[in-house]
């Protein structure tokens, strides 16, 4: 019995010594539009910024152009979403690869961005922000 407890000495540590998940996050340059559903009329694009994190089984997106912003994160009931800091009704009609729609209950504007390109041009100058 000692023997035993001897040998579960040091994986009591290491459960004793994790650290809590971080976030995984990535920036982009991107551009974003909105559709009238109704009438299938498309606006311009408009540049934006996408930030996206990611830790354990939560998400969290963030759109913001100076014609529109797209606030979304996961719950315990699906995802919910905020746009132009609206409150949050509706969900997520598309994704695909580097493109993404939401669209408010009771609405017939859809609301999406792509991603273009990161921010950064490599990790290390991440890393200094």
């Amino acid at each position: 019995m000692r023997s035993f407890l001897i040998l579960l000495l040091p994986i009591t540590f290491v459960c004793l010594e994790q650290k809590p998940a971080k976030a995984a996050c990535s920036d982009s340059y991107s551009i974003g539009w909105f559709t009238n559903k109704s009438t299938g009329k498309k606006s311009k694009q408009f540049e934006g910024d996408y930030k996206n994190c990611a830790w354990g089984n939560n998400s969290r997106w963030i759109f913001t152009s100076d014609a529109f912003s797209v606030r979304a994160w996961s719950t315990d009931k699906g995802m919910r979403i905020s746009i132009n800091n609206e409150k949050p009704t509706g969900g997520i009609t598309q994704r695909t690869g580097q493109t993404a729609c939401v669209q408010q209950d009771e609405s017939q504007i859809e609301y999406c961005w792509k991603s273009l390109k990161s921010h950064w041009k490599n990790r290390s100058e991440r890393n200094t922000r």
